[in-house]
C-alpha cells in the first residue's frame, strides 16, 4: 500500500560477471509519510526483543552480572542484590522502554549499514542498545526538565523516584560496551574507532542538555527586545544540534564504519544525519504545540507528551525564536511575557500556540529543516547509486522534516 511499481530493466555485474534482466521496481514516495512512519516503526520489533534480552523482564543472573560490571566475579552478587539490582536498574528502564518510541535511531543505524553493502541482521544486539542509551537519556532530561509524561506513561521519576531514575538512566548509556564487545568480538580496531564515536556522542549530549539547563530565557528577552532573534537561534540550534542531531550523525557513522565505507561516505553519510537529526529536533519543537502522540496498536493514538509542554514550562524552542522575526514587537513583547514564567493558564497557552502556528512561525522552521536537509543530501547522493536502500535514507530526511504527531 502507498507503493509506486514500475517495470525496469537491469544491466549491471553480479560477481564480476555482467548480468542483464528485468523486474520491478517498488518505491515508497517521500511524501505518502503515514505510510513511511509505519516502515520505520517496524523496526520496534526487534528492538524490543534484543531490550528484553539485556534487561530481561524478571531477574536474570547472567545479564545482571553483566549489568553490574561483575563477569570476572559472578560470585559477588547474592540473590538478593540481584534482586536489588533488577528493581533499581532494570525495572525503571523497562517501564520506560514500554512506552511508544518510534526507535528512528535503531532504524537508522540498520539502514546506513545496509546502504554500504552490510549485512544488519548480524548486528541486531546494536538496535537495543541504542534504544537504551537513548531512554537512559530520556530518563535523565525528564528529572532535570521535571516532565510529567514520556511516551505516553507517567515519567521514570514519578513512579520510582528521581534518585532510582538518574541512576538507572546513566547506567542505561553502559550497554553499548556490552553489546560491541558481544557483536564485534575479534576486531579491536574497530571496536575502538565505534568507541570515540560513541564518546563523542555522550559528550554532545550533555553539553546539549547543559545548554538546555541553562536556558535561553535571557537571549529571548534580548531578542525581543531588539527584535533581532539572530543570536537566540543560534543558540537553540547549538542546544539541538549537540543533544540530538551530532548523536544521529554518530549513529549513521557507526552504521558506515560497521560496513566497511569509505571515509569520504562516511563523512557524507554523517554530514547528512546531522542534518537529519536537526530536523527531527526541529520538528518535536512544532510538533509540541500540538501535543506529541504515537499509534496505540488499535487504529488511535495516544499521548505520549501534553499540548504545549515546552510552551507552559517557558521554554524557548524554534517556533517561539522564529516569532520574533515575525509578529509585531508588541505582540511578541506580550506572548512572552504571557508564557515566560511558565504561570499562563490553559487558555492563555492555547492562544500563545495558536498564534505561533498563525504567524509563520511553524512554517519557517519547516522550511529552515527541509533546506538543511536537502543541502546536505546532495553530497551523499552524488556518492551512492540508486538503491532501495538510498531511496529510505532520503525518505528518513522528509520524514524528519514533516512528521507533525511524533
Amino acid at each position: 500500500m502507498g507503493m509506486l511499481e514500475a517495470q525496469v530493466d537491469v544491466t549491471g555485474t553480479m560477481g564480476e560477471a555482467p548480468v542483464r534482466g528485468g523486474g520491478l521496481w517498488e518505491v515508497l514516495p517521500v511524501d505518502r509519510l503515514k505510510d513511511f512512519e509505519q516502515h520505520v516503526t517496524k523496526v520496534s520489533t526487534v528492538v524490543h526483543a534484543e531490550v528484553d534480552r539485556l534487561y530481561p523482564p524478571s531477574p536474570n543472573r547472567r545479564a545482571l552480572v553483566a549489568l553490574a560490571g561483575t563477569e570476572d566475579r559472578p560470585e559477588r552478587l547474592d540473590e538478593a542484590v540481584l534482586q536489588d539490582l533488577h528493581a533499581s536498574l532494570v525495572v525503571p528502564i523497562r517501564h520506560s522502554t514500554a512506552g511508544l518510541g518510534k526507535g528512528w535511531r535503531s532504524y537508522l543505524l540498520a539502514a546506513v549499514i545496509e546502504l554500504f553493502g552490510g549485512d544488519s541482521e548480524l548486528y541486531r544486539p546494536l538496535l537495543g542498545a541504542l534504544e537504551l542509551l537513548n531512554t537512559g537519556n530520556l530518563i535523565v532530561d525528564d528529572v532535570e526538565d521535571r516532565s510529567p509524561l514520556r511516551r505516553g506513561r507517567p515519567a521514570a521519576h514519578l513512579v520510582f523516584g528521581e534518585d532510582i531514575a538518574i541512576n538507572a538512566g546513566t547506567a542505561a548509556y553502559f550497554a553499548m560496551d556490552r553489546v560491541l564487545r558481544e557483536v564485534l568480538p575479534d576486531d579491536a580496531a574497530l571496536r575502538l574507532r565505534i568507541y570515540e564515536v560513541y564518546l563523542r556522542v555522550l559528550r554532545a549530549g550533555h553539553g546539549g542538555q547543559a545548554i538546555d539547563l541553562a536556558g535561553h530565557r535571557a537571549a529571548m528577552d534580548t531578542a525581543v527586545r531588539t527584535g533581532d532573534a539572530e543570536i537566540l537561534l543560534r543558540r537553540v540550534r547549538t542546544a539541538h544540534r549537540l543533544k540530538t542531531a551530532l548523536p544521529a550523525r554518530g549513529v549513521a557513522e557507526v552504521g558506515a564504519l560497521i560496513a566497511g565505507a569509505r571515509d569520504d561516505r562516511i563523512q557524507a553519510v554523517g554530514d547528512y544525519f546531522e542534518e537529519v537529526g536537526l530536523a527531527f529536533q526541529i520538528s518535536d519543537d512544532v510538533a509540541d504545540l500540538r501535543g506529541l502522540s504515537a499509534p496505540d496498536g488499535d487504529g488511535g493514538r495516544d499521548a505520549t507528551k501534553h499540548m504545549a509542554e515546552d510552551l507552559r514550562a517557558g521554554k524557548v524552542t524554534m517556533p517561539l525564536a522564529h516569532a520574533v522575526a515575525l509578529l509585531p514587537s508588541h505582540e511578541i513583547t506580550d506572548l512572552w511575557h504571557t508564557v515566560r514564567d511558565g504561570e499562563a493558564d490553559e487558555a492563555a497557552i492555547a492562544a500563545a500556540a495558536t498564534k505561533l502556528e498563525a504567524c509563520g512561525a511553524v512554517a519557517a522552521c519547516v522550511e529552515e529543516s527541509r533546506s538543511r536537509v536537502d543541502q546536505a543530501w546532495k553530497p551523499l547522493h552524488d556518492l551512492l547509486p540508486c538503491t532501495w536502500a538510498s531511496i529510505m535514507m532520503r525518505a528518513l530526511g522528509a520524514y524528519a522534516v514533516h512528521r507533525e504527531r511524533e
